[in-house]
């Protein structure tokens, strides 16, 4: 049946050869039985000619039309499509121009098609306006169903195109889209929706040239030519429109329109209804085209097309063509969104939006942020949205674990530094009740696990008092395991931060140095230097790599702990008959080393090289006063930090600041 509806449609076959083949047809169509049937064979046959038209040739011979139709005189044919050619005639009674948009004879064996065609004249003819081709006629002569509209010389915006393909000025795309905006509201106005805007649907009308010289428009400027919206064929009449009149022939859920021009509405109607803002989405679409010379879905298959209409977000003009203005980009971009309720709310507000971007004003339309493109790439896909939430959530909780975990480590860290504060000042009072009982072996041992555990409270007043306190007692610490008489008498003994070497010195002015190991046993015999003619004290720098040692000669020697070496002469002191020094101690940051003796003087040494030592007299003040004797020497000294010193002479104590010099003495410490 297809084969001879084809042969009837193209007007080869006889009527005996119609009768055979769609005898049945035709009467079970006239009794209302087959009718659909036969209506759905004839669209079937229309779709595979429009096919087969759309592979032709561009060179396919000229249609034979007739020399006029009715008053209308044909001049020459200006187009064709696959159900309709347009023909550029004269009105012979108006004397005008006219364009003349004849159905194939085909095509209109389909009801539906002939319906269309006629609705697309009333729909068109309803609407006045500047910019929307007027129709003049909606006609039939020997049987030919035309429509006469006005004639636009200038061709078709598609045309002029492919002859401009770059991107038009900015400025210049924005008053043409904005003008066919203005028109499109006003369609909208009057409830009804394009659904098909394109270049192919723009018509340009060139300015009147010469009297009896028609303008073609070729070599017209655009900007000089009026833009026209036109093809009103698939215009749909909006629900609430007030014109009940209006034939409407697309079914809901239809898809109509052209693919690379298409809203996604218009292929999913999840993403919302079609109306005003589908042709929204279309002007936008144009102003792209314009402004960056490509077509955002072009050159691809229709399922291609269709999956980037409804996925794909597309860079902003501006990024595309650099002299694209943000904000008319922002504009563009809007039209663009992917629902309509992101978009213009209507075609009158865009063209207002672009009306203040011609004049130099901000526009509503702002540049998305990273956060709303993000938003709206979620929303389009729910599964990667809910595995990316699945991930921040897994992040997250791996995040406040590992805190977590932190935290408990930082709170373990803390109890264990609190214990063993504890046991080291525990270690350090067993150390004094050793030594008050006059066990010094046991008093040493303490006080080198006291150091182990906290070397700031080993190394404080209290830990410097007891080892200066145990002299000569301690020689059984430092003692050879073949001891060589006669033992020297020691006055002092210093310990490393870490437990692990001891120095001592006494009457002999030799200075002995041991190193120990964990358990506080000798790892073999002491390094012994002469340092002195007597060591009355001893301390050992905070990095364990020197060792300070104060003599009855009144100098002060910096030795390598390493190999016993000689490292500076650090102080003497000063005048004839230098008095000895009683004292020396590091600063904890080892940045300097002071000491103290005979004389009231205190002498800070710094450690660096190019360093001045200061000699100060922290008690001048006091021995003036008359609370201090003038022979009271300095007897003990220990740094509280690296800006202050905590001194004792005679029966008081003071701390004195580094920096200015200033003397604070303890409250209950003066003698009597």
């Amino acid at each position: 049946r297809l084969a001879a509806l084809d042969d009837r449609l193209a007007g080869h076959s006889s009527g005996a050869t119609d009768a055979a083949s769609l005898g049945s047809d035709a009467s079970t169509a006239d009794e209302g039985v087959d009718g659909l049937a036969l209506n759905t064979a004839i669209d079937t046959m229309l779709l595979l000619r429009q096919v087969a038209a759309a592979e032709r040739d561009s060179s396919y011979e000229p249609i034979v039309m007739p020399q006029r139709i009715g008053r209308y005189e044909i001049v020459r044919e200006a187009g064709r499509g696959a159900f309709a050619y347009v023909l550029e005639a004269r009105d012979e009674i108006l004397r005008r121009r006219v364009a003349l948009k004849v159905a194939r004879p085909e095509a209109l064996v389909s009801v539906p098609f002939r319906r269309r065609f006629v609705r697309e004249a009333e729909l068109a003819a309803r609407l006045i306006h500047p910019h929307i081709v007027a129709i003049h006629e909606v006609g039939e002569e020997a049987g030919l169903v035309f429509i006469a509209s006005e004639y636009c010389a200038g061709g078709d915006l598609a045309e002029w195109l492919e002859r401009h393909p770059g991107p038009m000025p900015p400025r210049q795309a924005a008053e043409l889209v904005r003008t066919l905006a203005t028109a499109v509201a006003h369609a909208h106005a009057n409830g009804v929706v394009h659904r098909d805007i394109k270049p192919a649907n723009v018509l340009l009308v060139p300015p009147p040239g010469p009297p009896g010289e028609v303008s073609r428009g070729d070599d017209v400027p655009i900007n000089e030519m009026v833009a026209k919206v036109g093809d009103f064929g698939l215009g749909k009449v909006s629900a609430d429109s007030s014109h009940e009149n209006f034939t409407q022939l697309t079914r809901t859920g239809s898809r109509l329109g052209t693919p690379a021009w298409m809203a996604p509405e218009q292929i999913d109607r999840s993403f919302g209804e079609v109306g005003p803002a589908t042709d929204v989405h279309a002007l936008g679409l144009l102003l792209d085209r314009l402004l960056t010379g490509r077509c955002l879905f072009g050159g691809r298959t229709e399922a291609e097309i269709f999956r980037a209409v409804l996925l794909e977000d597309p860079a902003p003009a501006d990024r595309v063509a650099q002299r694209v203005p943000r904000d008319l980009a922002a504009v563009c971009l809007k039209c663009l969104a992917k629902r309509p309720a992101d978009r213009y709310r209507s075609a009158t507000e865009f063209a207002a939006d672009l009306s203040r971007f011609l004049n130099d004003k901000p526009t509503l339309a702002r540049p998305l942020s990273a956060a709303s493109r993000v938003a709206r790439f979620l929303t389009r896909r729910p599964l990667f949205s809910l595995l990316a939430a699945a991930a921040v959530a897994g992040l997250l909780v791996a995040g406040w674990a590992t805190r977590e975990r932190r935290r408990d480590a930082e709170k373990n860290a803390a109890i264990k530094l609190e214990s063993d504060r504890l046991e080291a000042a525990t270690e350090l009072r067993r150390g004094f009740e050793a030594w008050q009982t006059g066990n010094a072996t046991a008093a040493v041992d303490h006080l080198s696990r006291c150091s182990a555990m906290d070397p700031g409270l080993a190394g404080a007043v209290a830990g410097r008092w007891l080892l200066a306190r145990l002299h000569g007692e301690h020689d059984m610490l430092l003692a050879p395991a073949n001891p060589l008489p006669p033992r020297p008498d020691l006055y002092c003994v210093a310990c490393s931060r870490d437990g692990r070497v001891v120095a001592a010195g006494g009457g002999d002015g030799r200075l002995f140095i041991r190193r120990l190991d964990a358990d506080g046993g000798a790892t073999g015999p002491p390094l012994v230097i002469e340092a002195h003619d007597e060591i009355n004290d001893v301390a050992i720098s905070p990095d364990g790599l020197r060792v300070a040692s104060a003599g009855e000669d009144g100098r002060l020697r910096l030795w390598n702990l390493a190999d016993g070496s000689l490292a500076r002469e650090a102080y003497q002191s000063p005048g004839q008959g230098a008095g000895p020094l009683f004292a020396a101690a590091f600063s904890p940051s080892g940045s300097m080393l002071a000491c103290g003796g005979g004389h009231q003087r205190l002498c800070l040494i710094p450690m660096d090289a190019d360093g001045t030592p200061r000699d100060l007299e922290p008690f001048a003040e006091a021995i003036a006063a008359g609370s201090l004797r003038a022979d009271s020497d300095i007897e003990s000294l220990q740094f509280l930090d690296d800006d202050k010193i905590a001194v004792a002479s005679g029966g008081m104590a003071a701390v004195l600041d580094v920096a200015s010099g200033d003397v604070r003495m303890f409250p209950g410490h003066e003698g009597t």
